[in-house]
């Protein structure tokens, strides 16, 4: 790991520096999120907190890696899902075109790029099972589904980037032995510079003039080059993680978008309308705050990524059933989310209370 470190080192403050100086031309050019509507944040934050992890992962890696064609068109068309979540930051555009150009992203890293999902693995036990003809129909239907779901999840400070951040780590852990120099430096780039972001995003919380948003050029991007790495890792010739292992990492904002989805459809309802219905906005319904439905949905995250991993090493249909059985106590606990909710700021309160009587103690 120490060859990394000048690598790590020089993206960490080509971050700071490029999200810096993107903060004033943010505010020039009116690429500010203003409260209305559903937005209830005080002040007009820049969304520039996307492409300042674009410019410097770009930066980064064209100094320090050698990439191949397929990680090389992974960041190429993360570009295109860049500037179409700015010129929606800026103009709002419809979800109905945001979805076009996800579906052309995601088929040219299908066709162009050749990242496909070839096989899915041995899922229910009967051996591995390969997606023939339909791997192509498969992938974008994935990468588009996964670069929602992170899109989804950007509702409250740090929740996009908390998610992303797990899932790039979670890869990063399990990859690391095998993988190519170029192939962690990516990842550890990522990585850095989305903690840059959080950084910005989470600890200037109480100065608007400092605070930056991700925007949707940062969650759709995230979430494209997320699932274009999980296909990448489960599909090369010596397979360096399992599809349902890569599934556990993105377990979170997966089953919040199914089961958010699943419920607008029982609404008849658009399963794309903006609404506040995910899981961050019932945990506030319920008595939480930002802040705590944060911290618990990143230990809910970290949960799932350890299980994942830890069950990495048994048949892959064991590690199915367990999935799916997630996802079911997922939605089972939604239909009382406000009992859940008040359960768990009891919980973060009795913490809070043994913390300030250990300190005390002191």
């Amino acid at each position: 790991m120490s060859a990394h470190w000048i690598p790590i080192a020089f993206l960490c403050v080509t971050s700071f520096i490029s999200t810096a100086l993107l903060v004033p031309v943010a505010h020039k050019v009116k690429l500010l999120d203003i409260p209305h509507g559903r937005k209830d944040h005080a002040g007009n934050i820049p969304l520039v907190g996307g492409l300042g992890i674009y410019i410097s992962v770009i930066l980064g890696c064209t100094i320090f890696c050698e990439l191949n064609r397929q990680l090389m068109g992974l960041l190429a068309l993360g570009g295109l899902i860049t500037v179409t979540g700015l010129i929606d930051d800026k103009f709002d555009i419809s979800a109905k075109f945001r979805l076009m150009i996800q579906i052309l992203a995601s088929l040219g890293l299908a066709t162009g790029a050749g990242l496909s999902l070839q096989s899915v693995g041995d899922i229910i036990g009967i051996g591995s099972i390969q997606l023939g003809l339909l791997a192509i129909p498969v992938t974008v239907l994935a990468v588009a589904g996964i670069t929602n779901a992170y899109n989804m999840t950007d509702g409250i400070d740090g929740l996009a980037g908390s998610m992303s951040l797990i899932a790039i780590l979670g890869l990063l852990i399990t990859v690391y032995p095998r993988a190519s120099e170029s192939e962690i430096n990516l990842l550890c780039f990522f990585a850095v510079s989305i903690s840059v972001f959080l950084i910005f995003n989470l600890k200037c919380s109480r100065k608007s003039s400092k605070k930056i948003f991700m925007g949707d050029a940062g969650s759709m991007f995230l979430g494209f080059v997320i699932a274009g790495l999980m296909i990448y890792f489960t599909q090369k010739g010596n397979t360096q993680i399992k599809p349902i292992t890569a599934l556990w990492l993105i377990a979170v904002p997966l089953i919040d978008m199914v089961s958010t989805m699943i419920r607008r459809v029982l609404k008849k309802q658009s399963p794309l309308n903006a609404d506040k219905t995910h899981l961050h906005h019932i945990l506030i319904k319920g008595g939480l705050s930002s802040r705590q439905s944060l911290i618990t949905i990143i230990i809910y995250s970290c949960l799932c990524a350890i299980i994942g991993i830890s069950l990495s090493n048994v048949p892959q249909y064991i590690s199915t059933g367990v999935f799916g059985l997630v996802f079911f106590i997922h939605l089972y606990i939604l239909r009382h989310a406000y009992k859940a909710s008040k359960k768990v700021k009891y919980l973060l309160l009795i913490i809070g209370k043994a913390r300030r009587r250990k300190i005390l103690s002191y």
